[in-house]
């Protein structure tokens, strides 16, 4: 028996990434890898019950604007400054990023995990990324 965890929908994907817009619960983005290689999942603007499929599902959201969002995968860390309805690449010296980190009391302050380029390892932007 599972105490205090109720059911709200079924999807049938394997997840692995789960986020959720924290001014809005109703706003949750699910990823998977049973899509290999790019950045589709499944988006729910009511909380879970009904679900769209998306092009790229968010791994961290800016607590202070929760139409900034961040996804990273093989074409390195993507943006999307609108809530996920256009993304760009931001630019970097890798050929994938594999994890994604916002400093939530310095919301320009990302960190990455990068790989392939000129090196690999773990990258500080101080500027949310830009150029």
């Amino acid at each position: 028996m599972v105490a205090n965890w109720s059911k709200i929908s079924s999807v049938n994907i394997s997840v692995t990434d789960f986020v959720m817009d924290i001014n809005d619960s109703g706003i949750i983005y699910l990823g998977s890898n049973a899509v290999f290689n790019t950045y589709e999942g499944i988006k729910s603007l009511d909380g879970g019950k009904t679900w769209t499929k998306i092009n790229n599902v968010p791994k961290i959201i800016n607590p202070h604007n929760t139409k900034i969002l961040y996804t990273t995968g093989t074409s390195g860390i993507r943006k999307s400054s609108d809530g996920g309805t256009s993304w760009t690449n931001l630019n970097g010296d890798w050929k994938s990023c594999g994890a994604v980190a916002l400093a939530t009391h310095q919301p320009q302050v990302l960190y990455a995990y990068c790989e392939g380029g000129s090196s690999s390892g773990i990258f500080k932007s101080e500027n949310a990324g830009s150029d």
